[in-house]
């Protein structure tokens, strides 16, 4: 870990708190941080706990069931559009997250020894956590009009929450 901070440069101990954070697994007794096969319950995996989608676009291809995830994604987008009430948004929203679920899960079952999903390989998960720091750090708004703080708390909020935590 501290090998991949200095060659990206990315400060270590920014980087060594939020897989403190991430990789936080209170299922596991005695142990609990730093669990390199931590699978949080919305499907996010790893040291750096990586959704797929965020894992595919910074580098990681080989994600178990990602095109079912992707296409997921894509239908409780277009649900959400065309729901005309907040009851049914949220029939949609609540349906999504009992697929996350029951996505976790599968992933716990077939992954018993990470072969199929390089987000349980460290290096692969830290580098590909590392770039979207970056990016995160180096983020600017597409108009100029919004500003983004771009301190450690914000880029913090950003890897767990996306951009949009950013936009202050």
């Amino acid at each position: 870990v501290y090998d991949i901070a200095k060659r990206e440069n990315v400060n270590f101990l920014l980087l060594k708190a939020i897989i403190q954070q991430e990789s936080f697994d209170p299922k596991i007794p005695n142990w609990g941080r730093w669990n390199r096969a931590s699978i949080s319950d919305v499907g996010a995996v790893g040291l750096m706990q990586l959704m797929p989608l965020t894992a595919e676009q910074f580098g990681i291809s080989k994600i178990f069931n990602l095109e079912e995830f992707r296409q997921k994604t894509e239908e409780r987008d277009a649900a959400l559009a065309a729901a005309t009430t907040e009851g049914d948004k949220n029939f949609h929203r609540i349906q999504f997250e009992n697929y996350r679920i029951v996505y976790a899960d599968l992933l716990r079952l077939e992954n018993d020894k990470a072969t199929k999903d390089d987000r349980f390989i460290t290096p692969k998960n830290v580098e590909a956590g590392v770039k979207f720091i970056k990016t995160l750090i180096n983020y600017k708004t597409p108009t100029e009009r919004i500003p983004v703080k771009q301190t450690v708390p914000n880029v913090i909020a950003g890897f767990n929450g996306g951009f949009g935590a950013m936009i202050l």
